[in-house]
């Protein structure tokens, strides 16, 4: 169904789902109708949808842009980012550690929490008001090419948020080979 797909995280990826106008049919456009290198008006009309499985945090991130996002039913068992001690970096490796560890026991306790809740006779809904940020969620994310382009464009990011912009990045420019030179223009 995907049209190509890149693991993110321990547990996420971003896939492309459909695009339409891409790059030769955008340069074929401009050459017949335009007469010009490249009409900016046409990344408005150049769309790709992804689906996207990634933490809250990162959802959370790419709402900024103006994309639309509709969330997918969930019918796994949830799953939670959770770094690695390399990924912590303080520079004192026994303070990654304990950080990593913390992180994972901290994200444990929430989850039994929640379970706990509706063992309880909680309904779903209210026993998720303590669901972590980490919480992976699949969504499918659909725009503009000037949209996607706006996100791809922004710099010095975290690097968990900076492997979905890239992710993204490469399987938009397996549709636009010119990506480089628009975002430029």
């Amino acid at each position: 169904m995907l049209l190509s797909k890149i693991n993110v995280l321990d547990h996420g990826y971003v896939g492309l789902l459909s695009a339409n106008l891409n790059g030769r049919a955008i340069k074929n456009v401009s050459d017949i109708y335009f007469k010009t290198r490249l009409n900016k008006e046409l990344l408005k009309i150049a769309n790709a949808t992804f689906i996207i499985k990634c933490p809250l945090f990162v959802q959370i991130f790419l709402s900024q842009f103006d994309l639309k996002i509709t969330p997918l039913p969930s019918t796994k068992q949830l799953e939670s980012y959770i770094p690695d001690v390399s990924e912590i970096d303080t520079g004192v490796a026994e303070d990654d550690r304990r950080i990593a560890e913390y992180i994972k026991e901290t994200n444990d306790a929430l989850e039994l929490n929640s379970k706990g809740f509706e063992m309880d006779g909680c309904d779903r809904f209210t026993s998720q008001t303590l669901t972590p940020i980490n919480k992976y969620n699949e969504v499918i994310m659909h725009g503009s090419l000037q949209a996607w382009m706006e996100l791809i464009r922004r710099k010095k990011l975290p690097k968990q948020l900076e492997q979905y912009r890239m992710a993204i990045y490469e399987l938009l420019k397996t549709e636009w080979l010119e990506l480089d030179q628009y975002k430029e223009g």
